[in-house]
């Protein structure tokens, strides 16, 4: 028993492979596999160094029909694998491409199964000893393995095209496109027979909404590449709803005088014309229509101020509205959906604005549409967003869109009883969001966001190159106290945003943490002797706070341990201070900390979000977070505060005996690069290509020689719409 319980690992070149857990250690650095580079190794090991084809990687990773993007899959999948294992392409080490065939795994490899006969056959050639004549055991080999083998094509059929919660024989689900056009396309919703899809689109801008660009609601037959546009009507058109009588749609729209109270909802007719205010209500987020179509649910956020915030249902013939949930800012409610039966209202509470913490809770409703009794949590994740939600037709889950982190978002499965846990919708695959259903047919519409950042190197020479890619979000560097590595925030393990560590060229990429938050652990710094690694990491309560590590891995200590939000560490010149922004009294500013002592001291006293020391020590330099993005300086540890920088993009910033480095402000996509020598001069240094300015991305580093600056590069995104088949 204890061997046959023992956990198989396997070693390929110098690192350990665990089978069943997907852990892959090296030297005491470990990281769990996902599952794409996991079953690719596995595949690679099987044949140990001989060819393994791309057609026969088709069909193990990607059975037929579930998977309509194979190439860029499995050239993603490889790409990961080989940045787990620190390899190249150009020189392979351990995965060796085959050009227009394959892969070969070059590395040894040590496996104590390799050689073994399959278990599965064991009985069959024990019955074939006890026969006498060599013909007799052919004949009784061939119709054994016959026996074998349709017993393995039958039990592969059976799971294939049964139904795990029916138990009865469906056709597979497939992954297709439902449009093709370019641009953003969001909210999809189904007419009720599911014959067609609304949405709304922004025209084909690319990279957000270019200035000017509307949004507007489009119809599309499902399986048709003709569109047409039913809102015409001034101001931004978007989040549309299928009516239950399928003649109307309701949508929000956006109109300036109508901040910050909320946007207001509109009716339009399914064939297009004029648009209709249904009321003044001001909603903040997703529509639902109640089964029967007498009221239409939205979401109010409120003031800090007021009690108004929660889920209201709206009636559609008097425009009267009662709450169903309430809750105050910071808090809030979001994302309303009507079970199938209209008796169960599902919807997403998160505790704190802007910090995530959001959860999937569910509420009966009477005949009336009153609450009946408190809400059930159907998960505990605190994840950092939760964007939308849908029933399935039998009413028996929640499908959910989350964002682990702050960029890649996935779907999940969560059974509204609230009996079992939420499990990931792997089959619709990273950038998922927006889950619709087809009441009328076994089909679910959702969004797929292409979001990729990139870490780059400016070099006063040569301009820009690329240093860490991905095909997830690599952002946030900063490099180590000689040069020679970089730690930076990931989200390539699928898993949320860790922090990881590299070369300073990018090689050797590793994971250096699994948590202590498993969603979002954010802005690494190294300290001054190279030991420690500080970093920000989210509670599923969504507070903030500062913990250090080992450069080189270790058990996370946490050093600050307020009630607040507590982030953006900094060390100080000589490594006894971490510097960190903290909301302490109910306005944020920049306090420092001895770690391992836990006294704090508070530095700013007009704001502060991001602030660091001088090179020389003696200047404090910081932002404060508020209106103005300027940059500051005040005598270390007190004194006057001067303005240093009218702008600079939000801790963009940093400090060297050559002087300080800031990246410019404005609307240009490639913002400049600015150097402040010690004489106070202002020189322009270059622009930086595509400087990503979305969330947390931002910041600068520059390597200790003055010579190379680390930033985040936005690349090109896209919304576009897809639709699973035969969802079950």
């Amino acid at each position: 028993m204890l061997d046959q319980a023992a956990t198989r690992r396997v070693r390929v070149g110098a690192f350990e492979l665990d089978v069943d857990s997907g852990e892959l250690s090296n030297n005491g650095h470990r990281q769990i596999l996902p599952e794409q580079p996991l079953a690719l190794l596995k595949a690679l090991i099987a044949r140990r160094g001989g060819l393994v084809t791309r057609d026969k990687l088709r069909k193990e990773l990607w059975p037929e029909d579930t998977f309509v993007d194979f190439e860029h899959g499995l050239n993603a999948a490889v790409k990961r694998l080989r940045d787990a294992l620190g390899d190249s392409a150009e020189k392979p080490r351990f995965i060796e491409t085959v050009p227009r065939r394959g892969y070969r795994l070059v590395a040894p490899v040590e496996d104590p199964k390799l050689g073994q006969p399959t278990t599965a056959l064991d009985p069959v050639q024990n019955v074939l000893r006890s026969i006498p004549s060599p013909w007799t055991r052919r004949v009784w080999w061939i119709a054994a393995a016959t026996i074998v083998l349709s017993g393995v094509a039958l039990r592969v059929w059976w799971i294939s095209s049964v139904s795990p919660r029916t138990g009865i024989a469906s056709s597979p689900m497939r992954v297709v496109p439902l449009t093709t056009l370019p641009g953003y396309l969001e909210a999809p919703t189904f007419s009720p027979d599911g014959t067609q899809v609304a949405f709304d689109w922004n025209g084909g801008g690319s990279n957000g909404l270019p200035v000017g660009t509307e949004r507007h609601v489009y119809v599309t037959a499902v399986g048709s590449s003709d569109i047409r546009r039913i809102t015409t009507a001034p101001g931004d058109a978007f989040g549309p709803k299928w009516s239950p009588n399928g003649r109307d749609i309701a949508f929000l729209r956006y109109r300036p005088e109508d901040r910050p109270e909320g946007n207001r909802i509109y009716l339009v007719s399914e064939v297009g014309g004029p648009d209709v205010k249904l009321s003044d209500f001001p909603a903040s987020g997703g529509l639902a229509w109640s089964p029967d179509g007498n009221f239409i649910a939205a979401s109010r956020q409120g003031t800090p101020k007021d009690d108004a915030a929660g889920i209201y249902l709206l009636s559609v013939h008097d425009q009267m509205a009662h709450g169903i949930t309430t809750t105050r800012l910071p808090a809030f409610d979001t994302a309303p959906a009507f079970s199938p039966d209209g008796r169960q209202l599902a919807y997403v509470s998160c505790v704190r604005t802007g910090y995530g913490g959001c959860d999937v809770h569910v509420i009966a409703l009477d005949g009336n549409t009153v609450p009946i009794g408190g809400s059930k949590r159907l998960t505990s994740q605190g994840f950092y967003f939760i964007r939308s939600l849908a029933w399935t037709r039998d009413g028996s889950c929640v499908i959910y869109e989350a964002q682990p982190g702050g960029y890649v978002n996935y779907l999940w499965r969560v059974a509204a009883s609230g009996d079992s846990k939420p499990e990931r919708l792997e089959i619709a695959g990273a950038g998922a969001g927006e889950p619709a259903i087809a009441r009328a047919r076994d089909l679910l519409a959702f969004s797929r966001t292409s979001i990729d950042l990139d870490v780059y190197r400016f070099d006063r020479d040569r301009g820009a190159s690329a240093v860490l890619t991905s095909t997830f979000a690599d952002f946030g560097p900063h490099y180590s106290s000689d040069g020679k590595r970089i730690a930076f925030c990931s989200e390539r393990s699928g898993e949320g945003i860790e922090i990881w560590t590299a070369n300073a060229d990018g090689s050797g990429a590793h994971r250096l943490l699994h948590g202590p938050n498993k969603w979002w652990n954010g802005s690494p710094s190294w300290s001054p002797d190279g030991h420690w690694i500080a970093f920000n990491s989210q509670d599923p309560d969504g507070r903030w706070h500062v913990w250090i590590e080992g450069a080189e891995g270790g058990t996370p200590v946490r050093v600050t341990s307020g009630s607040g939000v507590e982030g953006m560490p900094t060390w100080s010149r000589d490594g006894r201070w971490l510097y960190f922004d903290s909301d302490r009294g109910g306005t944020n500013n920049i306090w420092r900390v001895l770690p391992g002592d836990g006294r704090w001291e508070r530095i700013t006293t007009v704001g502060g979000r991001f602030g660091l020391e001088s090179a020389d020590g003696n200047w404090f330099l910081f932002q404060t977070g508020t209106d103005d993005s300027a940059l500051y300086r005040m005598p270390i540890p007190a004194g006057p505060v001067t303005k240093l920088v009218g702008c600079a993009r939000p801790s963009a910033f940093a400090s060297l005996a050559s002087g300080i480095y800031y990246v410019g402000c404005g609307s240009d996509p490639n913002p400049v690069l600015h150097l402040i020598d010690p004489s106070g001069a202002d020189h322009i240094l270059g622009t930086l290509d595509s400087y990503d300015t979305s969330g947390p991305a931002g910041g600068l580093a520059v390597s200790p020689d003055g010579l190379s600056v680390l930033y985040s590069r936005g690349m090109p995104q896209s919304v576009g719409l897809m639709l699973i088949e035969n969802f079950k």
